[in-house]
């Protein structure tokens, strides 16, 4: 007799803007191999979507990874640095991640992203931001609608 795979399916929150609440950051820890114990740099955070709810009716939590390294480049050196924590960048590592992470509401963007038939949330920790269209550029589009509608003839008022 073969036991089939367990399977789990989670709410995936929307694609797009969201606000999130750090509400849980856990170390990696040490992982047996067989090579010996090996330490994982990797912080294990959970989200909470703040608008969406899940199927049970809850706000939507997400669990995401990210490496617990410290530099300027670096997913947790840019997170601290945006939630203004006291951060060395010399470190190896940063160890007070709970003090300064938990409980931060930050601006996040969901992408999709599909590996053969399953589909993953993927957190963007810094999306850009949007722009917003200048009024130069608003009046050349309707300039542009005006022409195309009396047939490329431009009228001058």
């Amino acid at each position: 007799m073969i036991d089939s795979p367990v399977t789990q399916s989670y709410d995936l929150p929307s694609i797009g803007m969201h606000r999130a609440t750090i509400v849980d950051v856990q170390d990696g820890g040490v992982v047996k191999s067989h090579f010996g114990n090996k330490q994982r740099f990797v912080l294990d955070i959970t989200l909470r979507i703040e608008d969406e709810i899940d199927s049970d009716g809850k706000k939507l939590r997400l669990g995401t990874k990210i490496t617990n390294v410290v530099n300027k480049k670096s997913t947790l050196g840019q997170l601290l640095s945006a939630v203004k924590a006291p951060v060395d960048f010399k470190a190896a590592k940063f160890s007070n991640t709970d003090e300064y992470l938990l409980g931060k509401t930050l601006p996040i963007r969901i992408q999709h992203k599909q590996e053969g038939n399953i589909t993953y949330a993927d957190v963007d920790w810094f999306p850009k931001a949007v722009t917003i269209p200048t009024r130069r550029q608003i009046i050349a589009v309707i300039e542009d609608a005006q022409q195309e509608v009396r047939g490329g003839a431009v009228c001058q008022n």
